[in-house]
């Protein structure tokens, strides 16, 4: 155990021991590479010219995650100038990974997403769309009244989500 396939065979030869099959598996003990299995036991005695399987590790199995619910819209803590019926951009992506969801929605709430096999435990929820602000009127620190025109501008909201592991 813990020798590459290599040495674990040479090994055994040497002992007078015949290899069995070779297999891999996950192991979360051993290195991927390494012998993580034998089908005898450590120290037990056996006689020459008996045969032993061996398994080589994978490395640690990935937790993979999933997300399963509706998107909400963006709310007035978020955003105080966005409008219902305003089309977002929603993008969906995991931490270090490929975006999930990439559309466009005007109604909120989406109908419920699924997605599986989500190889990280978060992710980030964006949304990118445009508001219009409409001309105001303000005072500024001298008392004068200014005039602050009508504009539109791209406003851009993260939500960090929680994945749950599968």
């Amino acid at each position: 155990l813990g020798l590459s396939e290599l040495e674990a065979v040479n090994t055994l030869e040497a002992a007078g021991l015949k290899v069995g099959n070779i297999g891999e598996m996950n192991s979360s003990d051993f290195s991927k590479g390494l012998v993580c299995y034998q089908s005898s036991s450590v120290n037990s005695y056996l006689e020459e010219g008996s045969t032993v399987d061996i398994k080589v590790s994978l490395g640690a199995k990935e937790a993979t995650y999933s997300y399963s619910g509706s998107i909400t819209a963006p709310t007035a803590e978020e955003d105080p100038y966005y409008k219902a019926g305003t089309p977002v951009q929603v993008i969906l992506t995991p931490a270090g990974g490929k975006e999930l969801l990439n559309t466009t929605i005007t109604s909120f709430p989406t109908e419920t997403m699924s997605f599986k096999g989500i190889t990280a435990a978060t992710g980030t929820l964006t949304f990118i769309y445009t508001v219009s602000i409409e001309e105001t009127v303000m005072e500024d620190d001298a008392g004068n009244l200014v005039t602050v025109p009508a504009r539109t501008e791209e406003h851009t909201i993260q939500r960090t989500i929680q994945f749950v592991q599968e």
